[in-house]
């Protein structure tokens, strides 16, 4: 087990899987060996395998608040949004400053266009972890995610719905903040530089 987490740690993904299967071959409720395996399936984009580690590892202790948010962060990968968003509710429910928690909620705001509820998850976790070394790296993360979120919305939307009645190679349109759009093999391109107007970045 040691050994797996080691391999794990210094991203040799493929060792510590077989390291951390022998000790499942013995010991199937090993949780901490379920914990490990689960984690690297996660940092291999395996979220459908991790939510078997930890299924299982949840029924082996059922009250680990832990389990449950890296089952919920498993779920959010494998793009069952409202399930994950539902178990991360519940981890909120019984331990309110939860990093992985909010900031995976957070994600599922701002995806669903609720950005103050993501900004205001964002920085719960910001302050519950302060003077936390064990969570500085979700605080970091938090922290440059805010700060991309508001840099976002000082920008400037461009959008263009195509709505012609004749799209085809060779379509051509001139944009007024300064790109060029035009359709050439089959493609979409696009040329130039954006212009700001409206004292807004682009």
């Amino acid at each position: 087990l040691a050994i797996g987490r080691i391999q794990r740690k210094l991203g040799d993904n493929q060792a510590a899987s077989a390291s951390l299967q022998k000790v499942l071959d013995r010991s199937p409720d090993a949780v901490d060996a379920l914990l490990e395996r689960a984690r690297v399936a996660l940092a291999v984009n395996q979220p459908i395998e991790a939510q078997r580690y930890l299924a299982r590892a949840l029924a082996l202790e059922s009250d680990s608040l832990d389990i449950k948010a890296m089952l919920g962060t498993a779920m959010l990968r494998a793009q069952r949004e409202q399930e994950a968003f539902e178990t991360f509710g519940q981890v909120l429910a019984r331990r309110d400053d939860d990093p992985i928690a909010l900031t995976n909620l957070a994600v599922i705001h701002y995806r669903r266009g609720e950005v103050p509820k993501a900004i205001g998850h964002l920085q719960t976790a910001i302050e519950a972890g302060r003077n936390k070394p064990t969570q500085k790296p979700v605080v970091d993360w938090a922290r440059r995610t805010v700060a991309e979120i508001d840099d976002n919305a000082r920008k400037r939307l461009w959008q263009d719905d195509f709505n012609r009645s004749d799209i085809s190679n060779g379509w051509e349109l001139e944009h007024p903040h300064g790109v060029r759009i035009r359709i050439a093999d089959n493609r979409v391109r696009f040329h130039g530089s954006q212009q700001q107007s409206e004292d807004k970045e682009t």
